[in-house]
C-alpha cells in the first residue's frame, strides 16, 4: 500500500515509536528513517531517502531525485531540551544553505522532527528565503506532534507534493 493511500501511520511505525519513547538511551534516527522510507517508497517517480550526515543525537536525510539532486531534507535531533531545539534550527538553516541552490523544484520542504515533534520549512529557490525566519522563539516552535491525525495529514501532503512535484520535471 502507498503512503499517499494511508489514513494514519501503520503499526510497524507506532510500535519504533513506543519503543524509542520507553528506551531512555534509544534516540529517533531509526524510527525517523523507518518513517521516511515508507512515506517514499512506493513514489513515481522513484526517489531515493539519502543519509546525509549522522552525529550521535542527529541525522539528516534528504529525499533525492536517481540524479542525486535534492528534493525534500529532514533534519532528525533526539535532544528535546531548549538547546536541542536551536541546534535544529541553526543545523536546519545550514543544510538549506548547501540544498536549495540544486534543488530543481521552486520550493525545497524541510521536516524537523524534534523527539516526537515537527516543524516545517519552505525554502524559496528563485530567492533563496527560508520559512520560517530564524527568530529567538523556538522552544514552541516544534509544536505538531509529529504522530497525531494533523501531522501524519500534513506529512502526507508535503510528501505528495514533493512527488507530483518530481513527476512534472
Amino acid at each position: 500500500m502507498s503512503f499517499l493511500t494511508d489514513d494514519t501511520w501503520p503499526l510497524h511505525i507506532l510500535d519504533i515509536l513506543e519503543y524509542v519513547e520507553h528506551d531512555p538511551v534509544a534516540n529517533y534516527n531509526g524510527l525517523y528513517t523507518t518513517l521516511l522510507f515508507h512515506c517514499f517508497s512506493a513514489s513515481e517517480p522513484k526517489v531515493y531517502v539519502v543519509p546525509e550526515k549522522h552525529e550521535v543525537d542527529s541525522l539528516y536525510l534528504a529525499i533525492r531525485r536517481k540524479d542525486l539532486l535534492p528534493l525534500l531534507l529532514t533534519h532528525v535531533e533526539s535532544d528535546v531540551s531548549p538547546q536541542g531545539r536551536v541546534k535544529a534550527d541553526k543545523q536546519m538553516r545550514e543544510k538549506y544553505a548547501t540544498l536549495l541552490p540544486t534543488c530543481p523544484l521552486s520550493h525545497l520542504w524541510g521536516l524537523s522532527f524534534v523527539g516526537p515533534t515537527l516543524r516545517f520549512y519552505h525554502g524559496d529557490v528563485a530567492t533563496g528565503t527560508i520559512v520560517p525566519p530564524s527568530d529567538g522563539h523556538l522552544e514552541e516552535a516544534w509544536n505538531i506532534d509529529t504522530f497525531s491525525p494533523a501531522g501524519f495529514a500534513k506529512i502526507k501532503a508535503i510528501v505528495k507534493d514533493v512527488v507530483d512535484s518530481a513527476a512534472a520535471l
